[in-house]
């Protein structure tokens, strides 16, 4: 029991941060945008701050995945029940979701992200022409986290949208 307490303190608090970062991120972006005197540094802010913390999302995507895994596997579910029962319906859904999530990161950080920026000099200025796609992936990624979200609160009270 206290294994499995101890991945679901490990689940929601790395969630949390995971949440919270993203949430910080959208406010931070908002405040650079909407300020004159920020408009020369917030190229390079928010470069600093994706780069400081796309390490994190990664150990946090791990102990997610990981503390998940486990407390999926100690109810029992990791076998056929995974797509027999409701609740296994449940819980493969927000692995799908999980692996949706981490497919569109990677992308994002690897492929689409550093397009994003442009280096000049000492200056590091964001592509406008990125802003749209940016937005969009970012939102995506925020709604796949809130719907995970949600799932795990109803998986956790043996609850399923599936029957």
């Amino acid at each position: 029991m206290a294994l499995y307490l101890a991945a679901l303190i490990v689940h929601i608090t790395c969630t949390a941060i995971w949440i919270g970062g993203n949430v910080f991120f959208v406010s931070l972006i908002r405040l650079l945008s909407r300020r004159a005197e920020f408009a020369e540094l917030r190229g390079k802010i928010i470069y600093a701050y994706v780069m400081a913390y796309r390490l994190a999302t990664y150990v946090l995507f791990t102990l997610i995945l990981l503390s998940g895994l486990y407390l999926v596997e100690n109810r029992g579910m990791l076998n056929a029940q995974l797509w027999q029962t409701p609740t296994g319906k449940m819980a493969l859904a927000k692995l799908v979701l999980f692996t949706a999530l981490m497919a569109l990161q990677l992308f994002h950080d690897f492929v689409f992200g550093p397009k994003s920026f442009v280096s000049e000099g000492n200056r590091v200025l964001m592509r406008e022409s990125h802003r749209r796609s940016n937005r969009i992936i970012g939102q995506t990624v925020f709604l796949l986290s809130l719907l995970m979200l949600v799932f795990g609160v109803l998986l956790s009270r043996g609850v399923s949208v599936f029957r």
